[in-house]
């Protein structure tokens, strides 16, 4: 009694045929019987994944090359971008939560998970995410540690770094390659801004400076920002600021001998370069 009631085995397999084992969980046990089962399910699955691959180029060319930035070196989709294509795909938020998690010294961080469904795909398909933004960040501070950032301003960046990995997630587009945006017509050299982080694997070269007398260090610092598309940092030990390669002439339009410095100026001489030449670092 017992022989007649334990499961098949892969020796009954090869007496049997495949018929005699149940198929693996996932594929649908009624159609997987015969040779021309599999092949038929083989040539499914081609079919489905070059219509992923073909839905994927078709969502990448609803943005815009500036919709992208390069974040060290890394695609990643801002917000303009993540907008349109949630207004297109019919997107629907549920169930969005933000919980802040507080450190020592006053700085947090802010979580937000949620979930997306698109009802022009599949209304009920939901796919569940979570995004975050750290308070102390050089985006909030401007890389100046006494500054107390905005509360709303790290909450909304948490939300859109949320939406942002929900949606591409959604519509297959997240963690794509520079190459294959490239196939959509997404040129990496047009990308909205180029951006690198501390501890990344790739890092923008910052330049040492001592510039003195910059009276209004936020607009200096958001003309650096517009430049390089990253902040300025100040290095407190060695008194100078660390500054993106790319934004040096900029930088060196707001430096001044003065006592005081209403902007910008034409010039550079009381620019000097600091620590014998370039540095790496990570900007924010």
């Amino acid at each position: 009694m017992d022989d007649e009631r334990r499961e098949p085995t892969i020796l009954d397999a090869e007496v049997a045929g495949p018929s005699a084992i149940e198929p693996s969980v996932g594929v649908p046990r009624e159609i997987v019987r015969t040779q021309e089962d599999v092949d038929r399910v083989e040539k499914q699955i081609q079919l489905t994944a070059e219509a992923h691959r073909r839905f994927r180029i078709a969502a990448l060319r609803v943005t815009k090359s500036d919709d992208w930035i390069d974040e060290s070196g890394k695609p990643w989709l801002q917000a303009k971008g993540v907008e349109r294509l949630a207004a297109l795909f019919r997107i629907r938020e549920r169930n969005v939560k933000a919980e802040k998690l507080d450190h020592e010294g006053g700085a947090y961080t802010i979580l937000v998970s949620g979930e997306l469904a698109s009802d022009l795909l599949d209304p009920e398909g939901w796919v569940s995410s979570v995004g975050s933004r750290y308070s102390h960040e050089g985006f909030f501070t401007g890389g100046d540690k006494k500054k107390e950032p905005v509360y709303g301003d790290v909450l909304k960046a948490a939300y859109s770094n949320w939406k942002a990995r929900a949606v591409t997630a959604l519509l297959g587009i997240r963690g794509l390659p520079w190459a294959e945006l490239e196939v959509a017509g997404i040129k990496r050299e047009d990308a909205g801004a180029k951006v690198s982080h501390a501890g990344a694997a790739s890092m923008g070269k910052m330049v040492p400076m001592k510039l003195r007398n910059i009276s209004d260090k936020d607009k200096f610092k958001g003309a650096v920002k517009e430049k390089a598309g990253s902040y300025p940092r100040w290095d407190a030990d060695k008194k100078q600021w660390l500054v993106p390669e790319e934004a040096v002439n900029v930088a060196t339009q707001w430096a001044d001998t003065a006592e005081e410095n209403r902007g910008p100026r034409n010039g550079g001489s009381a620019v000097q370069a600091g620590g014998g030449g370039a540095a790496e670092g990570g900007s924010e």
